[in-house]
């Protein structure tokens, strides 16, 4: 709904509600439950006159600590306070139950806007605020002020702090008014006021922004009146003090609203005012004495006008409160019932003798105007009540029912029947009805839309493995073919040469037998520029083949050297187990081949043979392009047969596709010029029935007139097909590796945003850790102020300035990139003069002289070199110059140099008055030198002292202690 409703039950009932009389009716209906029909059923219920509300769960308040006398925890930890009592108030004015948590501001706030909390009692209205929760009217209007210590010049506007550093509570709105003026960089982040006065009274800061009101009553409670004094107040901005409830919960707001001027009016607001707030105010002397003399003097006379003013003013606010609660009542009665008429379900009132009462439009739309007839007559023109009607079972059991009915239209409907009294007491039924006719439409097409797409995804998962099993047998295929080809065949990894697998084919040529795992040129050692020819083609990705070269191979390991020809070919792959790049080397071995070729041109019975052996296709050429003859291979593998030979309808260049002419005729030129046979070359013929062929050929001249010839033709039909496989099989994986590649880079974003998230959260705990030692610090001043022996205060003293040391380390860490390490010759820059400022009131002047090498550490060796710096400095500003020495020049110097290749050499000296020659530096009483030759060791270093005018501390720190130079 988009208001709250509060309606007294006295003067709004079921009677005035409806516009017609309050009779009895009963539905024969009921139906199962349902979250929007409860829902819908719990805000009708929910308003007085209809029936008796379920007890509400308390409202969950949030409520800050330490900001007294606004907001804070008793000893029994309590929340307390002005807000908290006024916010009490406003609740049990409005029947609000309530329970307070209390917590620090960051905490409740962030819990009121993620909705832990559902509302504060004390937050100030800023319009940086507006967008993240609902304000209520102000309660309180406060004003800010910087305070300072004691000494300081006030500060009497804002711009007056820029450049300043500023203590701030986090999350407060003086933290949200600088930061939106742009300071940023300059505040110091507190968790509540006194942490933040501690931290100003120690020192460490310049001033603390806060309203004057609860600081000057904290610096008096914790006691630090003589050190921080507050400015004046600020009128750039002022605190208007309101409560504060969950975006967009303009109901609760509202309620507040109302209640709050009803506590103002009723004198309420005025009590918790003076209980807490007044004892702060400045007392106006003579007007309060003045008051007092007036009352004395004229009470008596005045007690009986008074009197019967008051009555007089009581009756006529009761009489206005009275008109406008009637008022509210109508219009809230108005606003109901169109609520009602409105809902797009139906809603009807049924009394105990089964008369509908009330219908709203849905209903009466659908099934007509009710005029309060009983329900059997007029949904169905029945005399009597129906046999079943689970609607009237309410009235026996007193209890909620929920069930489902089909209207007299064929409409389903989902039911919800609810019990209570009507303003005279008599029971009656409320009947929520929800349409659900096109939800089980829906349903029912959903229910056979799924058993579709099971039998789809079923018929799909029978075809996919269908696939799969083809696909097997084609892989077990292929490799029995490659297992039992006439042809050699290896892989290799491109990387390195080395083999990876070879068929039987290839071991039974190889001089090496077992192959697998080295490099090529291992297993052919006597084959010249091999390792070269692979290189090339798995840089390049060329292909490269070759046809009956002759190699000088070793057939076995203590074998002779002999002369073997080899056709063979060499192709760049994807590897299909890791994607890398592989080597298909495919070989035969054609010595015995060659052989036979000598042969046959020496003898013609032997070339007959191999002619009609039909092992390849042979064929005699003339320069004219005519096949004189062939034989029955060939033939068949062009598809013409020996009638179209002997009819001259062979034609070679006929037969070769325009595209492969061009090496017909360079084989020809090549024959011509020089009178011997050709190598093996790749190309295609065109069969009779127009597909095409490929082929290797190979040719010879037959006479030395070089008009004829001879061919050899070899069907390279499987290899070309098995060349397309192993291509489609690569690209597969090519796609794979893409794949592969952008779930990587994916999954490096994802680590690079949490590494991003780690850093932040290292430099926080950095952060912390530095306001930590800095609060230490702080306390360790405040403690030595309250010691009177200069020893003890000394002691202290020694102490801040080695925390400090320790502090400026995380501080560096917060400030560098990669926060392990830290730019230590800045580190040292800035804790000597620190210890330099801290000195300066209680020594002579001194010139300090650094020289650092540029260098970064990481803290492990930072740390302890830090403290040894410390301490030696401090030690030469306390000892070296006595205020009565002579010596002219005063000068502490800190030096850091890389004298020698094994590591390091840090020097701490001055021109003081050196050590007392009965000093022993081994059993020094001294803590300061004690912890100095302690922190050495931990560095695995090496202390020297030389004794003359002045001291000189030097120390050797090793190559492994030193992070980088």
């Amino acid at each position: 709904m988009s208001s709250y409703f509060r309606i007294d039950p006295e003067l709004f009932t079921l009677k005035t509600l409806l516009p017609f009389p309050a009779k009895a009716a009963t539905l024969p209906f009921s139906c199962p439950s349902s979250l929007f029909a409860l829902l819908l059923a719990c805000i009708i219920a929910g308003f007085p006159g209809f029936a008796g509300a379920e007890p509400q769960q308390p409202l969950r308040v949030g409520s800050e600590i330490g900001f007294l006398p606004y907001a804070d925890i008793d000893d029994q930890g309590r929340a307390t306070g002005f807000a908290v009592e006024l916010f009490e108030a406003v609740a049990a004015t409005m029947d609000i139950p309530i329970s307070f948590h209390p917590g620090r501001w960051d905490t409740v706030w962030q819990g009121l806007k993620t909705g832990k909390v559902y509302a504060l009692p004390l937050v100030a209205h800023m319009p940086e605020r507006e967008g993240e929760v609902e304000f209520t009217e102000p309660h309180t209007i406060g004003y800010d002020s910087f305070f300072v210590r004691k000494g300081r010049n006030p500060i009497k506007f804002i711009e007056q702090a820029r450049g300043l550093n500023i203590i701030v509570v986090r999350a407060d709105a003086a933290h949200d008014a600088l930061r939106s003026r742009g300071f940023d960089q300059q505040l110091v982040l507190v968790d509540n006021l006194a942490d933040g006065f501690r931290l100003l009274a120690s020192g460490q800061h310049d001033a603390l922004l806060a309203p004057q009101l609860q600081g000057n009553q904290l610096r008096h409670r914790i006691g630090l009146e003589s050190i921080i004094v507050p400015g004046p107040l600020l009128k750039e901005y002022r605190r208007e003090f309101c409560f504060a409830v969950r975006k967009g919960n303009t109901e609760l707001r509202d309620r507040l609203n109302q209640g709050l001027a009803i506590v103002k009016a009723n004198g309420e607001y005025d009590r918790l005012y003076r209980k807490w707030l007044g004892i702060y105010e400045i007392p106006t002397f003579p007007v309060t004495y003045l008051a007092w003399g007036i009352s004395a003097a004229l009470g008596l006379l005045a007690l009986m006008g008074l009197w019967t003013w008051q009555l007089r003013r009581q009756v006529a606010l009761r009489t206005a409160e009275l008109n406008q609660a009637y008022k509210s009542v109508q219009a809230e009665r108005r606003r109901l019932y169109d609520v009602l008429q409105a809902l797009p379900v139906y809603v009807v009132l049924l009394s105990k003798d089964y008369r509908v009462i009330f219908a709203n439009r849905f209903f009466e739309q659908r099934y007509g105007k009710a005029q309060g007839r009983r329900c059997y007559k007029y949904l169905f023109n029945r005399n009597e009540p129906c046999e079943v009607c689970d609607t009237f079972k309410v009235f026996q059991t007193g209890a909620p029912l929920d069930w489902r009915w089909s209207g007299p239209d064929g409409r389903d409907y989902e039911i919800h029947d609810f019990p209570f009294a009507d303003t005279d007491g008599s029971p009656m039924i409320m009947e929520v009805g929800i349409d659900i006719t096109e939800m089980k439409r829906a349903k029912q097409a959903l229910h056979e839309a799924n058993a579709l797409l099971e039998q789809r995804v079923a018929e799909r998962t029978t075809e996919l493995e269908k696939a799969r099993h083809e696909a097997e047998q084609t892989r077990d295929l292929l490799e029995t073919v490659v297992n039992h080809l006439p042809a050699a065949i290896s892989i290799l990894r491109a990387s390195d040469l080395r083999v990876l697998l070879v068929n039987p084919e290839y071991q039974r040529i190889a001089p090496e037998k077992e192959m697998v795992g080295k490099r090529i040129q291992e297993v052919w050692p006597e084959v010249p520029n091999l390792e070269n020819i692979f290189r090339n083609v798995a840089d390049s990705g060329k292909p490269f083949s070759a046809i009956d070269q002759p190699y000088q191979i070793r057939r076995s390991e203590n074998g002779p050297v002999e002369e073997a020809y080899f056709s063979w070919s060499l192709y760049r792959i994807r590897l299909p187990e890791n994607g890398e790049w592989g080597l298909l080397n495919t070989a035969w071995e054609t010595t015995e081949r060659w052989k036979v070729d000598e042969a046959l041109r020496q003898s013609e019975y032997r070339l007959r043979r191999f002619y009609d052996s039909g092992l390849l296709g042979v064929i005699y050429w003339n320069v004219d392009g005519c096949i004189v003859d062939a034989n029955d291979k060939f033939l068949e593998m062009v598809g013409y047969d020996r009638e179209d030979l002997i009819a001259g309808r062979l034609d070679w260049r006929g037969l070769t596709p325009p595209e492969y002419r061009h090496l017909d005729n360079r084989t020809l030129r090549e024959l011509t010029n020089s009178g011997v046979n050709t190598a093996p070359f790749e190309k295609e013929y065109i069969r009779k029935d127009g597909t095409h062929l490929p082929v290797i050929v190979a040719g010879a001249l037959l006479d030395d007139e070089h008009f004829n010839g001879v061919a050899f033709v070899l069907d390279i039909t499987e290899r070309k097909q098995a060349e397309e496989e192993l291509l489609r099989l690569n690209m597969e994986l090519e796609q794979r590796v893409l794949q592969r590649t952008a779930e990587l880079r994916r999954n490096e974003a994802q680590l690079q945003a949490s590494l991003n998230e780690k850093e932040v959260l290292l430099k926080e705990i950095h952060h912390r850790v530095k306001n930590n030692l800095q609060i230490i610090a702080s306390l360790l001043q405040l403690q030595s102020a309250a010691q009177t022996d200069p020893g003890i205060q000394e002691l202290f003293l020694d102490s801040r300035r080695r925390i400090r040391s320790m502090a400026l380390i995380h501080e560096q860490l917060y400030k560098s990139r990669d926060l392990k390490t830290i730019d230590f010759a800045d580190y040292v820059a800035q804790l000597v003069s620190h210890l330099h400022r801290s000195f300066a009131h209680t020594v002579p002047p001194v010139t300090v002289r650094l020289d650092i090498l540029p260098f970064t550490q990481d803290i492990d060796a930072a740390l302890p070199l830090g403290l040894i710096v410390n301490e030696l400095v401090s030690n030469s500003f306390k000892h070296a110059f006595p205020p009565l020495s002579s010596s002219e020049k005063r000068e502490i110097w800190v030096t850091l140099a890389q004298e020698a290749a094994d590591g390091l050499t840090l020097e701490v000296g001055d021109t003081g008055c050196g050590f007392p020659e009965a000093l022993d530096l081994d059993h020094s009483p001294s803590l300061g030198l004690q912890l100095v030759q302690s922190l050495v060791l931990q560095l695995h270093g090496r202390l020297t002292v030389e004794r003359r005018q002045g001291a000189v501390f030097r120390i050797l720190i090793p190559e492994e202690k030193v992070f980088s130079g």
